[in-house]
């Protein structure tokens, strides 16, 4: 198998790994607050990444150069107080469906970065691109009645803002995931192999969240049993996420391995609609606007070729 099409087949098990493990933050989150839910997330896959990349290469893991550490430590930082805290608060306020079809949107913040601070140019392709995103995304975030509401829930302005927080803080994460694609694209061919490179931006993800989810870390871990359960295995879905991208992008150019990524939310979506239903319901108009945004990132990313 050549490495473009390897390169294409571990980007989309990283889009279903992270697709399920939306789903299971989503479950967990009812019990568990974001900044404790993503710190768990985190132990838990640092644990089982570090012992795949110890089994896979023992002495690479500890051939790092202090230049890589920086690396590591800078993209630790995008990704995971960045990137999948905000991505948890976006799916614990306003639920899998919407926030992943926003997350998707990740390389199109890619492609965006490298138009305006790497000279690449502007064409029809990314513009077409462009409006068929925007068009998903009003689409998705203009359905109402996606989760199940108890009557004493009905048209609360709270659940109205709580909504629109975690749309913010979805868009929040998709920029940074997209700056962290592109970074992580030179450290994975310039810095360290991908299973080193996942082992330690997870760990030192996990130090920053830990900094912040200390005030709660003691409130939180009472929560039952079957919610840290679901934290720690969405952490562990996300965690081979980031891997088998970083593997993915190792292997093959972002131009490849991101729009096969950008499908993710369409794969949530089916997860969600199968085992979510009680939580929340995708609708037809939700659906329809993660397919336009999955084409309209392929359009842009494609148009940066």
């Amino acid at each position: 198998m050549s490495d473009p099409l390897s390169g294409a087949f571990f980007a989309a098990l990283a889009s279903t790994s992270w697709a399920a493990g939306a789903c299971f933050a989503r479950v967990g989150m009812q019990q568990v607050g974001s900044r404790t839910g993503t710190f768990i997330s985190l132990a838990a896959g640092f644990v089982i990444i570090s012992v795949v990349a110890w089994s896979m290469d023992s002495q690479a893991l500890f051939a790092v150069t202090r230049s890589s550490i920086l690396w590591f430590a800078l993209l630790g930082l995008i990704q995971f107080p960045g990137g999948r805290f905000l991505n948890y608060t976006g799916i614990r306020l306003a639920g899998v469906a919407r926030t992943t079809s926003i997350s998707g949107t990740s390389p199109l913040f890619a492609a965006l970065l490298a138009i305006l601070f790497l000279g690449e140019q502007v064409t029809s392709s990314i513009v077409l691109g462009t409006l068929a995103v925007a068009a998903g995304l009003a689409l998705v975030m203009s359905q109402r009645g996606a989760f199940p509401l108890t009557q004493s829930q009905e048209v609360q302005p709270s659940g109205t803002r709580r909504v629109a927080i975690g749309l913010l803080c979805a868009v929040a994460g998709a920029a940074a995931y997209g700056t962290g694609h592109a970074i992580a694209r030179h450290v994975v061919t310039r810095a360290a192999p991908a299973p080193v490179t996942a082992t330690y931006t997870l760990f030192f993800g996990m130090l920053f969240l830990l900094v912040i989810s200390v005030p709660h870390l003691k409130r939180d871990l009472r929560a039952p049993r079957w919610a840290l359960i679901m934290m720690i295995l969405a952490g562990v879905c996300s965690s081979f996420g980031i891997f088998l991208m970083y593997t993915a992008l190792a292997r093959a150019p972002v131009m490849l391995a991101s729009p096969i990524v950008a499908t993710y939310p369409l794969i949530a979506m089916t997860f969600t609609h199968i085992f979510l239903q009680r939580l929340e319901r995708v609708t037809l108009r939700m659906f329809l606007g993660a397919i336009l945004v999955v084409v309209g990132i392929t359009f842009v990313v494609l148009g940066q070729a």
